[in-house]
């Protein structure tokens, strides 16, 4: 497994490959290298290959926050949307306080139109993990999106206050900011 896994690293996955398929054949309850699996199928375009090994990675440890992170990407790369936003789900329960997990929902959610939503996850976000740039900047996302303009202004100024060197909050808060005119 470690052998694929330093091949994908250096982004030499068809060389990974019989590496992962010999660890997953040798541990089946590994589900690290299902995982690693999964990435190489999904380089190689193996979708289906892909969606079963990262489920197997999910099935052996369902409250490890990267397995569904894999999984909604290899779904959201067959257009199973539903799907995907299903796993963001499951992973921010598991990992509230990954802000990874957090990122991906809100943007899943906001892809999917459902905004209110989105805001939820952020305000509950922003409640249980308390002010950060993260927290800040999710909330101004997302009530730019639901159409709070007043709202994503003061977020956004309020993240930047937190870092200055993130982009999309620039795009964010200038975009409200035009919007409001």
């Amino acid at each position: 497994h470690l052998c694929g896994r330093a091949l994908m690293e250096l982004d030499r996955h068809a060389e990974a490959a019989p590496y992962l398929h010999a660890a997953v054949a040798a541990d089946p309850a590994l589900a690290e290298a299902h995982s690693d699996l999964a990435l190489v199928m999904l380089k190689a375009g193996d979708h289906q290959a892909a969606e079963r090994h990262c489920r197997q990675a999910v099935i052996i440890q369902p409250k490890a926050p990267r397995y569904r992170l894999h999984l909604a990407e290899i779904l959201e790369s067959t257009r199973c949307d539903r799907e995907a936003l299903d796993e963001l789900l499951a992973a921010q329960e598991y990992a509230p306080e990954r802000t990874d997990v957090l990122q991906e929902l809100i943007l899943k959610m906001d892809q999917l139109g459902l905004y209110s939503e989105a805001l939820r996850v952020a305000e509950r976000s922003f409640a249980e993990l308390g002010e950060t740039f993260e927290t800040w900047f999710f909330l101004a996302y997302a009530r730019y999106s639901t159409g709070d303009l007043q709202g994503a202004v003061a977020a956004g100024r309020r993240a930047i206050g937190f870092r200055k060197d993130v982009p999309g909050i620039y795009v964010t808060l200038g975009s409200a900011l035009m919007a409001l005119g």
